[in-house]
């Protein structure tokens, strides 16, 4: 039986990972943490009923992004034009992760 480590949980949330966003080519981004959502949800997140407003929505891609482009801010995701932005978190959110399981799919 393999041994459990905690620490090697942080090292995977750390990650950068990448998806290729077509012509404005390969997007880097890093996994969404719990601590993320609890600073963009303080009311609460679930898994099985994510409904984001546009800031959260705009949170959600920034910090993802900003964890492989750690200069990008938050107002420099504001400023692009709405067909890129489009482009860049059609990509991210389409990245499987817990926004796309059902709740019959996941596990403990």
């Amino acid at each position: 039986m393999k041994k459990f480590n905690p620490k090697s949980l942080v090292e995977r949330g750390a990650e950068i990972l990448s998806v290729d966003a077509g012509e404005l080519g390969e997007v880097r981004y890093g996994s969404l943490l719990i601590k993320d959502l609890m600073e963009i949800y303080p009311e609460g997140f679930t898994v099985e009923k994510p409904d984001p407003t546009y800031e959260q929505t705009m949170c959600l891609g920034w910090r993802m992004l900003n964890k492989a482009y750690p200069d990008l801010t938050l107002e420099d995701v504001q400023s692009w034009l709405p067909e890129d932005l489009k482009k860049v978190f059609d990509v991210l959110f389409k990245e499987e992760d817990f926004r796309v399981k059902e709740s019959s799919e996941l596990s403990v």
